[in-house]
């Protein structure tokens, strides 16, 4: 736990939301589920979302680069409340807003005595990105835009690290990947890591992602037998429910991910016969630049954006770290979302704000924190003096 990531993550603001969850009524007439379940920490004060900026209440004041949801829920941390059991209810707020509660740290400095630093920026990112882009080079993974749009549009399966850029040709416009660029039955369907470099984007536009996002995905197991990797409302609130009811964080969080699967099938992925082609660990990578190499058991983000705005709006499956420097919204859109969730088991790292939305109709948005795949990330180091105070505290 106490790595290289949490010393870094030390040194920001840092927003924890615990586990928030919204019952949803009928269409249009409430809001939907939001869960974020911060129980697996054995950190007094982590949490499944981090950014430097506060906590606001309302759309509006997130989208201005706050940190915000809305939704109406349950927050389930590390410590058990007053009735024994790791979840806390939490009312509805005006129009459905996220209300303040016990479960909510502003920034590390009221919450763990430590100074606020604001880490992101676009010249200091928390990751190496020329890391990053050229292991992709180096396992055949860089691709345009266009090849990635086509990857997207007949869903094939790809494998370790894949890069590619984002030219938004300093338009004004948001970029849009959904049905009517990639066509009805497109996914985005990655093993690994995705790199999305984004260039030329001075008025901060959006890739709209439309399109349903798989990247590591769970497995989910459901009373009949069956399995899935679309969890819909009853998987969502079978698993919360399994989650808030734990009276002690060391009990097994009920929680699927994908993120080990994924990886040992990208080192056991053959292309001409060859296995490991595209497994980044361990390729040399000092043709592209004093790199190091990646090592066998360092944990990777799930998806990266090199700034801009990660916007999501279908369904996702996501196992791992997703980080920008810039904003995130994950949002559930009609008619992408009926009755099905976006889902991520590890964190979200943003620099400029978070927004979360949970349509009536969809099924809902967990958030997991999961320190198994965040505990060995490699980030860009901080200050000496920084690091040791993240110790001291962490």
């Amino acid at each position: 736990m106490k790595k290289l990531f949490y010393i870094t993550m030390a040194c920001f603001f840092f927003i924890f939301l615990g586990l928030s969850q919204v019952w949803a009524a009928g269409c249009n007439s409430g809001q939907g589920k939001i869960t974020l379940d911060a129980s697996k920490s054995s950190i007094d004060g982590a949490g499944t979302v981090w950014s430097n900026n506060q906590l606001n209440h309302g759309q509006s004041a997130s989208k201005t680069g706050g940190v915000s949801l809305k939704g109406e829920g349950t927050a389930i941390t590390n410590t058990a409340g007053s009735d024994g059991l790791l979840g806390q209810s939490i009312g509805p707020g005006v129009g459905g807003e996220f209300n303040d509660t016990a479960g909510i740290f502003t920034n590390l400095d009221q919450s763990a005595g430590l100074p606020p630093l604001s880490y992101f920026d676009q010249s200091q990112q928390l990751f190496d990105f020329g890391r990053y882009n050229a292991a992709a080079t180096e396992t055949g993974n860089n691709l345009s835009w266009t090849d990635f749009q086509n990857a997207v549009r007949n869903g094939t399966q790809l494998y370790g690290i894949v890069s590619v850029t984002v030219d938004f040709n300093n338009g004004s416009s948001d970029i849009a990947l959904d049905e009517t660029t990639v066509g009805s039955t497109a996914n985005i369907n990655i093993k690994g890591t995705l790199v999305v470099n984004v260039i030329n984007n001075p008025n901060n536009k959006k890739l709209k992602v439309g399109v349903p996002m798989n990247v590591n995905p769970a497995t989910f197991s459901r009373g009949d037998g069956t399995t899935t990797t679309v969890p819909n409302s009853s998987d969502l609130n079978t698993l919360t429910s399994q989650s808030a009811n734990r009276t002690s964080a060391s009990a097994p969080s009920p929680w699927p991910s994908g993120y080990n699967n994924a990886w040992s099938d990208v080192k056991n992925y053959s292309v001409g016969g060859v296995t490991g082609t595209k497994d980044p660990r361990g390729k040399d990578l000092s043709a592209y630049g004093s790199y190091a190499s990646f090592r066998q058991n360092e944990d990777m983000p799930a998806l990266m954006y090199t700034g801009g705005t990660v916007d999501i709006h279908n369904t996702a499956n996501i196992s791992g770290v997703v980080y920008t420097p810039g904003f995130v919204e994950i949002e559930q859109k009609q008619p992408y979302t009926a009755d099905k969730t976006q889902y991520i088991n590890g964190a979200i790292v943003s620099g400029n704000g978070i927004f979360l939305e949970s349509d009536s109709c969809g099924g809902g948005i967990g958030i997991i924190f999961d320190p198994d795949v965040v505990d060995s990330l490699n980030v860009t180091p901080s200050l000496g003096a920084i690091k040791r105070l993240a110790w001291r505290r962490l």
